[in-house]
This record gives structure tokens, sequence and C-alpha cells, in this order.
């Protein structure tokens, strides 16, 4: 059987769309793949620099508390119950407070602009 030169030429012509279609699909996902990357890392470093800050706050506020209660092992002990009490409300609403928010992010990073 042989083919019309219409018929090659759509043939190719359709190879070349897939292709086209294919190579499209694979940068949408590459660009999806470095935009959830860079809001993973530019989060961490965030997180690791309030991290800190809160430690450095947190044993100022200790040795603080120590020095107005004459016990620094006081003052410590209740900075520790008042990080504990934070936990537990955020445990408490961990769906609403934590994990919501963060799928929510990944969620519009991975469908914007589309």
């Amino acid at each position: 059987m042989e083919t019309t030169p219409d018929i090659e030429q759509l043939q190719e012509s359709l190879k070349k769309y897939i292709n086209t279609r294919y190579e499209l699909a694979v940068l949408k996902a590459s660009d999806k793949v470095a935009v959830i990357s860079s809001i993973t890392v530019s989060s961490v470093i965030v997180a690791v620099m309030m991290l800190m800050f809160i430690l450095f706050v947190s044993v100022a506020g200790s040795l603080y508390l120590g020095s107005v209660l004459q016990s620094n092992a006081l003052g410590f002990l209740i900075v520790a119950g008042f990080y504990l009490f934070i936990g537990i409300i955020v445990l408490m609403f961990k769906e609403k407070l934590v994990m919501k928010p963060v799928r929510d992010r990944i969620i519009k990073a991975m469908f914007d602009g589309q």
C-alpha cells in the first residue's frame, strides 16, 4: 500500500506536533520542580534564621528572668514551660496552623500560571 504525499506530510506533521507537546510538558514540569525547590530552599533558610533568633531571644529572656528571680534555673524553667505551652497549642491545631498553609503554598506553586 502506497501512501500519498499528503498522508506522509500529515504523518510527519503529527510526529513533530507530538514531539513538541512532549518537550513542552517536560519544560513545564521542570519549571514546576524549580519553583517548588526554590520555595523549599528559601523557606528552610528563613526557618533556620528565625530559629536562631528565637534561640538567642529565649536564652536572653531566660537569663533576664533568672536575674530577676535570682535563679537562672527558674528562668530557664519558665521559658521552657512557655515553649511547652506553645508546642501543645501547635499540636492541637497543627492541621489549621501548619499543614493547611504548607499544602496550600505547594499547590499554589504547582498550578500558578495555568
